[in-house]
């Protein structure tokens, strides 16, 4: 897969970005995320895919799920609790018809007791 487009986060909050996507093949979604948080927080991306000023996909995705067989996850370091993770998410969408789409995320986090520390989250868009 390669890569067509990144939205940066620093925090909580939305971006987008516009790309060209196939009808062909999967959209997948890699997470940048350096944060502070316990693994029992939650922290999640709400993606949609807009084509011709319409939503035609969506996928929520979870960039702190533990490793499983479907993850591929590097932990680059764990330095004061403080996590960097990159990982590709088990979330993935398609669009109906190939061509321009704008790829809008909203990312959020949440917990029992305070929410988690968003350092950087950059969401990695491929195909």
């Amino acid at each position: 897969m390669t890569s067509v487009g990144v939205i940066p986060f620093r925090d909580v909050g939305t971006g987008e970005t516009s790309v060209v996507l196939r009808a062909d093949t999967d959209v997948r979604f890699w997470a940048d995320f350096d944060g502070l948080y316990e693994p029992s927080y939650f922290v999640q991306y709400d993606v949609e895919l807009v084509q011709g000023g319409r939503v035609v996909s969506t996928a929520t995705c979870d960039p702190i799920v533990a490793h499983d067989r479907v993850r591929v996850c590097t932990m680059r370091g764990r330095f004061g609790g403080i996590n960097k993770n990159h990982c590709r998410m088990r979330c993935r969408a398609r669009v109906p018809t190939s061509g321009p789409t704008l790829v809008h995320a909203t990312l959020k986090t949440c917990c029992l007791m305070r929410n988690a520390v968003v350092y950087s989250a950059n969401l990695t868009i491929q195909q």
